[in-house]
């Protein structure tokens, strides 16, 4: 069966492609062949245990083991979701899902997060007593510059899948 590409996205792909052209491409591709063997039940299912994990989430990111399917699974369920719903307040809202699945990382990189940001609690509850000055030494802890370059990453990994999202379903 051949799926012929909509008029915003070139049928030809070849290496002189920039990267957001090609993650449209994929994205797209992704997206018609992989929703063909979904079911609505199955689909549910993956977004109401998805769901869940967004929602009990206490810090910045999540750890990638912390996802009740595989990551490629659930991008499969919320791209097949934005092809067969149509209601729009919906479909919002899975692509806020689709962006915010970016923000699973690694268990290394959760446990700098992690131990960053309560680190960072206690240091607000230290401004009470010691003022700014709590907030400096924060600064120099060592893992804020690894923290800043996690947080750095995930969100260029979410302003792009956004960018593609919005490309491939226009509101």
């Amino acid at each position: 069966m051949l799926h012929h590409f909509p008029a915003h996205i070139p049928s030809y792909v070849h290496k002189g492609l920039p990267r957001v052209r090609l993650d449209l491409v994929r994205y797209y591709y992704l997206a018609l062949v992989l929703s063909l063997s979904m079911d609505a039940k199955r689909r549910a299912d993956i977004l109401d245990r998805y769901g869940a994990i967004l929602e009990s989430n206490p810090y910045s990111v999540g750890r990638l083991r912390d996802l009740p399917f595989e990551k490629q699974m659930i991008q499969r369920a919320l791209l097949d979701e934005l092809l067969n719903n149509e209601d729009e307040q919906f479909r919002e809202q899975v692509k806020i899902a689709l962006m915010l699945l970016e923000m699973f990382v690694s268990d290394e990189e959760f446990a700098v997060v992690s131990k960053h940001e309560a680190a960072m609690k206690e240091t607000s509850k230290k401004m009470e007593n010691e003022g700014p000055t709590a907030v400096l030494k924060a600064e120099e802890s060592p893992t804020w510059e690894a923290y800043l370059e996690i947080l750095q990453r995930v969100n260029e990994e979410q302003e792009h899948t956004m960018f593609c999202i919005h490309r491939l379903f226009p509101s």
